[in-house]
């Protein structure tokens, strides 16, 4: 018999309310699902940590309510949490709360990780009032203040780049802020061209005070050809752009430029690598004819410190015309295309002598030599480091291949050699044990470089 209509309608009925409610029941219960969860962060002090958190859901709108350390935050509300100039108190686990019609869905937590060993700046000049794409930065004191001063350059590294900022001199106050300089305090150098990538700092005529090599506009791009500039330090704060001379008036290109002592008569030569046809991978070599000015080179060699001497300040002090001055030089390997030698060249005037030569090795040490004979290369090889962790038993900290003298004494007037050590192992140092010791008597040990 066939089945009535009216027995199959309100059993299709009721399946279709209950599939209707099972859907509504569900859609209730559902809660905002996170697509993305925050992040652990580990920032210095000064930093700006983001935290960010996507959900969905089927049941909006969604609110959002982000915990420090399970205490709600103040006004944030939003997908994104953004801490500004972040500081010790700010550390610890944070959490976001999504919410929406049908509940809340807490997100896994995050770890912000601050680093008491940095302090990030973000409001000196020198990180806001600058825009480089691609350039090198000269560090140098060039007032003789003590503190080390900073030139950046910048440049394009296509036709498409656009809004480089011009060169920039930033000064050193000595506590670390920098003030950019302009035309009114230094001259025309602040507004030297823009589009260039090599610079570098050196005293080329000896009168005690740093002068400026910048590069000749290095267009790849462009195919344009510029001169080299070359500013002058006046000894008052101020530079005068030299405009005499081959240097800075032949055409070029240069991706690498030097001021270095090439047949080391204490004045330095400049030698420019030039990236442009005609000259496309040329060099071109300007000899310092010199002058009466006397100068000092000293090479720096450690023992505790890098073997190089890579970050050791070298200081020296010096009458020049009358006026008793001090210098600094930081050894160091150089910036982007210009690789620097790892002497200290000191102009030092109408000087004879150098009253205080001062070096602060990185390892903390800190060497001085009084009444050093100006015109001459001085090697400076870092005191060794001795000491006695046992009775009688000398060690030496440094580098392989290193020879040094034992020497002992009972008064620090005569000194007695015991014995000649070098360093064999790669991870440096020497060792003696002195197996006569003395009873009662002090002794006293040095160690001398051989």
């Amino acid at each position: 018999m066939k089945p009535s209509n009216r027995l199959l309608l309100p059993r299709f009925k009721v399946r279709l309310l209950l599939a209707l409610l099972l859907t509504s029941a569900g859609s209730a219960l559902a809660q905002p699902s996170l697509t993305r969860q925050p992040t652990n962060l580990s920032l210095s002090i000064g930093a700006t940590a983001t935290f960010r958190a996507y959900a969905t859901t089927s049941n909006g709108p969604m609110t959002y309510q982000w915990r420090h350390q399970d205490t709600p935050l103040l006004n944030a509300t939003n997908a994104m949490l953004t801490l500004s100039n972040i500081q010790l108190a700010d550390a610890g686990v944070y959490l976001v709360a999504v919410s929406d019609a049908s509940g809340t869905t807490n997100s896994a937590p995050a770890l912000l990780d601050v680093d008491p060993t940095w302090t990030k700046i973000t409001t000196d000049p020198i990180v806001k009032e600058y825009d480089i794409h691609w350039g090198d930065a000269a560090w140098a004191d060039y007032n003789n203040d003590g503190a080390l001063d900073v030139f950046l350059t910048t440049a394009r590294a296509s036709v498409g780049l656009s809004g480089f900022g011009p060169v920039a001199l930033f000064r050193n106050d000595g506590a670390g802020h920098f003030t950019k300089m302009t035309t009114n305090e230094v001259g025309s150098l602040a507004a030297a061209r823009t589009d260039t990538y090599v610079c570098c700092w050196g005293d080329y005529d000896n009168d005690g005070w740093l002068d400026l090599y910048i590069s000749a506009n290095s267009t790849i791009a462009t195919g344009e050809n510029r001169t080299e500039l070359l500013y002058h330090n006046n000894g008052d704060g101020t530079f005068t752009k030299v405009t005499r001379g081959s240097p800075v008036n032949e055409l070029g290109a240069s991706f690498g430029g030097w001021l270095i002592d090439v047949n080391r008569d204490g004045f330095l030569d400049l030698v420019t690598l030039q990236v442009l046809a005609p000259d496309h991978g040329s060099v071109r070599y300007y000899r310092n004819n010199g002058s009466s000015n006397a100068w000092l080179c000293v090479q720096c060699v450690g023992t505790a410190s890098p073997r190089s001497a890579t970050g050791t300040k070298v200081r020296v002090k010096a009458t020049i015309r009358g006026k008793s001055m001090w210098q600094l030089r930081v050894i160091d390997p150089g910036g982007f295309a210009n690789a620097q030698n790892f002497t200290a060249h000191f102009g030092l005037g109408d000087a004879t002598n150098v009253d205080v030569l001062r070096i602060e090795w990185t390892s903390g040490r800190v060497q001085e030599l009084n009444n050093v004979p100006a015109r001459q290369y001085l090697t400076v090889t870092e005191p060794a480091a001795l000491s006695m962790p046992q009775p009688g038993e000398l060690h030496i900290q440094c580098w392989q291949g290193m020879t040094y003298r034992i020497e002992s004494s009972t008064n620090l007037l005569t000194w007695e050699s015991r014995a000649t050590v070098t360093s064999t192992n790669l991870s440096g140092g020497a060792g003696w044990t002195d197996s006569e010791i003395p009873g009662d008597t002090a002794r006293f040990y040095r160690a001398v470089k051989q």
